[in-house]
């Protein structure tokens, strides 16, 4: 007597909108921070720390009981959400010390403490759906990389719009080049796991069918790719080709770009986690 197996697809519902938010603000908000810091902008690492609260605040309504808490720093060894917890955790610690102590050794160490741990925030989410074999469309190298350059974006339009509110900080210009380069490299790395993954596992592939073809299809590729990449891309790029634009002018385009890259951020994280397809026999 045979049996006979059929192939059933699941999708991972371990993380909900509260996950999506606490990703794409802690990711913004260490970005923020760290590239601030090399600027040697204060206000930018303020606004960067308070991000970050706000994004720890999100993981922990995710949890549940705020009573028990404390318990997701326990399994560091084991656990990339433990992880991400203490590597949040600290980058507060530092960035608020680098703030308050300046001008000495202990001050540097504080800064150096501070960009290692805003690049561990930013990447951690990436390295933790890496990690997960059953879902092909997570289980990639690219995972971590498009993690990073979101976040990236989305912190230096952060920076940007506050400096254009504040003329007398550092050069918008020299900061305009990075970003029209880091938002080109998102929409292209983003485009191009989707064509792999189109081409690869059947989980996989019923992974981009949802981001493309099917419920997905608005948050992904109207949110996450036209609202959060092509248009502040095309804005970015006009305002890096053509200087001189006067102040309010300069506040209202970054402003905009700002809320779109926030609102665009947020659609990718939630439509990359809630595309976590894995197989299932039955």
């Amino acid at each position: 007597m045979t049996r006979e197996f059929t192939v059933d697809y699941r999708l991972n519902e371990g993380f909900d909108r509260l996950v999506a938010l606490n990703i794409a603000i802690e990711g913004s908000g260490a970005a923020l921070m760290v590239s601030s810091l090399l600027m040697d902008y204060p206000r930018g690492i303020a606004a960067g720390l308070v991000l970050v609260a706000v994004g720890i605040l999100f993981l922990l309504f995710h949890l549940g009981n705020r009573l028990r808490c404390w318990r997701v720093i326990v399994g560091l060894k084991s656990s990339w959400i433990s992880r991400g917890a203490f590597f949040a955790g600290a980058l507060m610690f530092f960035g608020i010390l680098s703030v308050l102590i300046k001008g000495s050794a202990l001050g540097s160490a504080m800064q150096i403490g501070t960009i290692i741990f805003s690049i561990l925030t930013i990447l951690y989410s990436g390295f933790f759906l890496s990690s997960m074999t059953p879902i092909p469309f997570w289980n990639t190298p690219l995972t971590p990389v498009l993690f990073l350059l979101h976040s990236v974006t989305t912190g230096l339009s952060i920076l940007i719009f506050m400096l254009a509110l504040n003329p007398g900080g550092p050069s918008i210009n020299s900061i305009l080049g990075w970003v029209v380069l880091l938002a080109g490299a998102a929409l292209l790395f983003t485009v191009v796991h989707v064509v792999v993954m189109a081409t690869s596992t059947n989980a996989s592939r019923e992974s981009v069918r949802l981001l493309v073809r099917d419920g997905l299809r608005l948050t992904f590729l109207g949110g996450a790719i036209t609202v959060g990449l092509i248009i502040p891309l095309i804005i970015f790029s006009y305002l890096y080709l053509n200087t001189g634009q006067s102040t309010q002018n300069l506040i209202v385009f970054f402003t905009v770009t700002m809320v779109l890259r926030a609102v665009g951020d947020y659609a990718f994280r939630s439509s990359v986690l809630n595309a976590g397809v894995y197989e299932m026999m039955i």
